[in-house]
């Protein structure tokens, strides 16, 4: 019998915009990159909100972490691209470890102390909604009581500076957080268009690409500003490759 799976514990945070609200006692924080900062900002966010203890809710219930990036850290990555490039040998140590994409799961996993299993995903706009569908299968199907989905992504601002967006959505198998911030997930779908076309050996004409994105109004291209959207809603998004993911939210009031 499929679990219902619910969405609670939402945060969005933006970094670059304002001051970084909260201080972490971490020897790393000073060397963080902006996805880091975010991601850390979103995590206390949660602590200070919770009425229980957030990464202690994580840890009983054994949670896995699931880190989604559309590309990674863009700035750390240019960095050692361009030390390569230049010849400027031997490759900034703080740098390169920054730029794997799962430098910022592997940071929250120290500092609070998680051993949990983690999984990043990287595959550009589909990224979030791919961890959120490979972690809502996973709850319904029982294999796990609860996953913690965080995604962040490095922009560039006008003037070329970076700052970062992080989101977290817990999925659990039960309501957790306030009300009317807590949503049932009625289903995850997947399809593959061009795996389609090729099982069905249709003849694959010429076509101008183009990015498709529908929501409902008020839901973020990438996110999922779960605080603004409407009681029930839509979400589908598709990329050039064919892919697409569509999923249905309804509120718990």
């Amino acid at each position: 019998m499929k679990k219902t799976v619910y969405a609670s514990h939402y945060f969005a945070i933006d970094t670059g915009l304002k001051a970084p609200q909260y201080l972490i006692q971490y020897p790393y924080a000073r060397r963080f990159s902006p996805i880091q900062k975010s991601v850390f900002e979103a995590f206390e966010s949660i602590r200070n909100d919770s009425q229980a203890d957030f990464d202690q809710i994580l840890k009983e219930l054994k949670a896995p972490l699931y880190f989604a990036t559309s590309v990674g850290e863009i700035d750390s990555v240019t960095k050692v691209i361009g030390s390569v490039l230049n010849n400027d040998l031997p490759v900034s140590p703080t740098a390169f470890q920054h730029s794997v994409h799962n430098a910022a799961a592997g940071h929250i996993s120290i500092y609070y102390g998680l051993r949990s299993p983690q999984l990043t995903f990287s595959s550009g706009f589909l990224s979030l909604d791919k961890a959120l569908f490979n972690a809502f299968h996973k709850i319904s199907s029982g294999l796990v009581p609860a996953i913690c989905v965080f995604a962040a992504s490095e922009y560039l601002k006008p003037d070329r500076s970076i700052f970062s967006r992080s989101e977290i959505c817990f999925l659990s198998d039960a309501p957790l957080g306030k009300k009317g911030l807590c949503y049932e997930i009625l289903d995850y779908n997947f399809f593959d268009h061009e795996r389609e076309k090729f099982s069905s050996s249709e003849i694959e004409t010429n076509q101008i690409e183009k990015m498709q994105f529908k929501e409902s109004k008020n839901i973020e291209f990438c996110g999922l500003k779960l605080m603004n959207a409407p009681n029930n809603f839509v979400r589908s998004i598709s990329d050039l490759d064919g892919e697409s993911l569509t999923s249905r939210w309804n509120r718990m009031l």
